[in-house]
């Protein structure tokens, strides 16, 4: 290890910049646009009306990149729900929320000195729970339709999955299921969140700006979701060993300590932490990209991970049309590309801050895509574009073909005809292609409304009061 001189430390954040920081741990945390906060505190003075537009603005390019993964996701399921059944490897793309998440989360605590954990915990539950209770109650009456994962007419399967959807924990103990299928993703980061405040002390007190540790997580998930599948494949059937291996808040919890790191190690070498991440990080980029003496921006390295991520999913698209074969992409793209995906989410931090790019390059193509007003838009309701639109689709389906008898026998079995009257129920729940466009109208739609009328009054109404948290320095500095 290399001692070296630290930094001067960052300024305090003004409120507004904390909250407007926390923003970007959503999708996974319930992402609302950053403007929504600008007429909050309209007697401040100049320099908090600077620190927020100033935190807006270095959380824009994130903003819009979940704006293209909600938008990706919701495609994919659009197209493998309809009656193409397309795969466009939408679950590949999962991992992000976990990185994300955990990110977005140790840069806004990481480093502030006050007791922050009961702040933290009600600021998330501000907001994460009123959008994730009211979409479920919107899918529940699904469930006696015949279009949910749910069972109506078996009252202890509904039972638990109404117990575990109101408890947040349902993808704990995957065993009921829930009304809105997306809401796994919540459940999931809700046992990281618990633990968040533990774990943002614990990588505090490392002090250690290397990607040792991220490897590490690396591995373990990659290994350990192979040992979960292997294991319970064969005593669960392939689709509850996919959801346990790549579901499961146990299994993708490297994802989100990974993103605590990047996190954590942002906030704590703000000007050693580019150079250490880019050229001991991205393995697969070739020396000559990598991020030495200014000679290639960050940006560089930005655009070609979103390269290889744009390959892997082209590939395995034209692939399964070609040939008919499945690629398994949803499997084990969570699985090989997350080093990928934080390459692509501390990238584009940088890129916005603006300290670490060559003054040639000052923003990647990619960074300009996620720059875009749509992008931005969509960011700003991705979170309730992620929940609302699986359910409007399956009432889209109950409109369109009526109401549906779900088989009494359990399938996958021996029993030939069992296994084909639940094959033709599920074709039957399938949307015709054509809807595809006003399915996409609609849920951008009412994910705006939902944001505008829900998301935002919730959180402002239930989050805790802020004052300006002082940051602690860590006293020395390794590499």
């Amino acid at each position: 290890m290399t001692n070296v001189k630290p930094p001067p430390p960052p300024p305090p954040p003004s409120n507004d910049a904390t909250e407007n920081e926390e923003d970007v741990s959503l999708l996974a945390a319930g992402s609302n646009g950053d403007d929504d906060d600008d007429d909050d505190d309209d007697d401040d003075d100049d320099s908090n009306v600077e620190s927020e537009n100033d935190a807006a603005s270095s959380m824009s390019l994130v903003t819009g990149l979940r704006g293209l993964l909600a938008l990706h996701i919701m495609m994919h399921h659009y197209c493998i729900f309809s009656t193409r059944e397309i795969d466009i490897c939408g679950s590949g793309i999962m991992s992000y929320w976990f990185l994300l998440s955990g990110f977005a989360c140790s840069r806004t605590y990481s480093t502030r000195e006050d007791k922050w954990t009961s702040e933290f915990y009600r600021n998330r539950f501000a907001r994460i729970a009123p959008l994730y209770w009211l979409t479920n109650a919107f899918a529940m009456p699904l469930a006696w339709l015949g279009r949910s994962w749910i069972d109506g007419n078996n009252t202890g399967q509904f039972v638990g999955a109404f117990v575990g959807t109101v408890t947040g924990v349902w993808m704990w103990f995957p065993f009921f299921g829930s009304f809105n299928g997306p809401g796994w993703t919540i459940s999931s980061l809700f046992f990281m969140w618990l633990t968040f405040p533990k774990l943002s002390e614990y990588l505090f007190k490392m002090n250690s700006c290397s990607c040792r540790d991220i490897w590490i997580c690396y591995v373990l998930q990659f290994f350990g979701a192979f040992l979960l599948y292997g294991i319970t494949s064969p005593f669960l059937g392939p689709w509850l060993a996919f959801m346990i291996s790549t579901f499961w808040p146990v299994s993708r919890y490297p994802l989100f300590v990974m993103g605590c790191i990047a996190g954590t190690q942002s906030e704590m070498f703000p000007e050693l932490m580019p150079i250490a991440f880019a050229n001991n990080l991205n393995y697969l980029v070739p020396a000559c990209f990598k991020y030495r003496n200014d000679s290639v921006s960050w940006s560089r390295l930005v655009d070609l991970n979103v390269i290889l991520s744009f390959f892997v999913i082209v590939t395995s698209v034209v692939v399964k049309g070609m040939t008919g074969v499945e690629t398994g992409c949803g499997f084990w793209m969570q699985l090989l590309l997350p080093i990928t995906y934080l390459t692509i989410i501390v990238g584009l931090s940088f890129i916005d801050e603006g300290s670490y790019t060559d003054s040639t390059q000052s923003y990647s193509y990619f960074a300009r895509l996620c720059a875009t007003s749509l992008l931005q838009f969509l960011g700003e309701i991705s979170y309730a574009l992620y929940l609302v639109h699986v359910p409007i689709m399956d009432w889209f389906g109950y409109m369109h073909g009526g109401k549906l008898t779900r088989p009494t026998c359990n399938g996958g079995g021996d029993d030939k005809v069992c296994d084909a009257a639940w094959y033709e129920y599920n074709r039957s729940k399938l949307v015709p292609i054509w809807m595809v466009a006003p399915l996409t109208f609609l849920s951008i739609l009412f994910a705006f409304v939902l944001t505008r009328r829900v998301e935002t009054p919730c959180r402002h109404f239930l989050r805790s009061a802020k004052s300006s948290p002082p940051r602690r320095q860590n006293p020395r500095r390794r590499v």
